[in-house]
C-alpha cells in the first residue's frame, strides 16, 4: 500500500489528515524538524531550512505516493521548495497538496505556480484554501488519494 507524507505533520492540518489516512487504511508517513510523530505514527526528520534532509522521507519509506505541503512562511524560499519537489518527484511522487490561503505571503503563491507549471510533466497538484470554508475541516484526504 502507498504512503503518504504530511509535512508539518504535528500541526493542526497535519494532524488531522494522518488521522483522516489512517482511518481509511492508509500509512501517512509524519515530516517534522524532530523527525517525531506526536501521534506515534512513522516519522523522519524534515527541515526546510536543511537540504540534507530532503531525502530523508524517501529513504526512510520508499514508495510515497503523494505529499502534504505546509509551507513555514517566511523561513522556506521558491529555490528550496522546488528542490524538495524535484527530490520528491525523483523518487516516485506524483502527486502534491499545498495548505495556502487566500490571502498568503509571496513563497506561498510562488509555490502554487510551480506546482502549476508541473501539470505538463504529469504532476498532479491540489491547493487548498481554508479561507474558502471558514473553519470547518472538510476530510482532505480525497485530495490526496486523487479521488
Amino acid at each position: 500500500m502507498p504512503s503518504y507524507l504530511i509535512t508539518g505533520g504535528n500541526g493542526n492540518t497535519g494532524r488531522k489528515i494522518a488521522a483522516d489516512l489512517t482511518a481509511a487504511g492508509h500509512k501517512p508517513i509524519i515530516a517534522s524538524r524532530s523527525g517525531e510523530s506526536s501521534a506515534g505514527l512513522a516519522a523522519t526528520k524534515l527541515s526546510w531550512e536543511d537540504e540534507s534532509t530532503y531525502g530523508n522521507p524517501f529513504s526512510a519509506y520508499p514508495g510515497i505516493k503523494a505529499v502534504y505541503i505546509l509551507i513555514p512562511t517566511p523561513s522556506l524560499t521558491l529555490d528550496r521548495f522546488k528542490k524538495f519537489v524535484t527530490t520528491a518527484r525523483d523518487n516516485g511522487v506524483k502527486r502534491f497538496v499545498q495548505l495556502s490561503s487566500a490571502d498568503a505571503p509571496p513563497i506561498t503563491k510562488q509555490a502554487e505556480d510551480y506546482l502549476k507549471s508541473l501539470e505538463k510533466e504529469g504532476v498532479e497538484w491540489t491547493i487548498l484554501k481554508p479561507s474558502w470554508f471558514f473553519g470547518m475541516h472538510p476530510p482532505p484526504t480525497p485530495h490526496l488519494l486523487g479521488l
